[in-house]
């Protein structure tokens, strides 16, 4: 389905489901982690899991279709 084919109650429900996968990682949904997070350590892992789970300051620069479901974490 294209997103100009999609409705805003289809939107919002993608956009519920993102919030409770992001919010409860392994517990909503199945998470996968590639190779180079698992080889950081277990305390920088912690904070990245943190940091997804409690991000919620999406707007329309970084969810333009509104479904709440792409991010990008930048470590300094």
């Amino acid at each position: 389905m294209s997103v100009a084919t999609q409705t805003a109650s289809q939107r919002d429900r993608i956009a519920t489901l993102n919030d409770r996968a992001r919010q409860a990682m392994g517990v909503a949904c199945t998470a996968v982690a590639t190779v180079g997070f698992r080889s950081l350590p277990e305390a920088d892992q912690s904070c990245v899991r943190e940091l997804i789970e409690t991000f919620d300051v999406f707007d329309e620069d970084n969810d333009p279709h509104g479904e709440r479901d792409s991010g990008t974490i930048y470590q300094l």
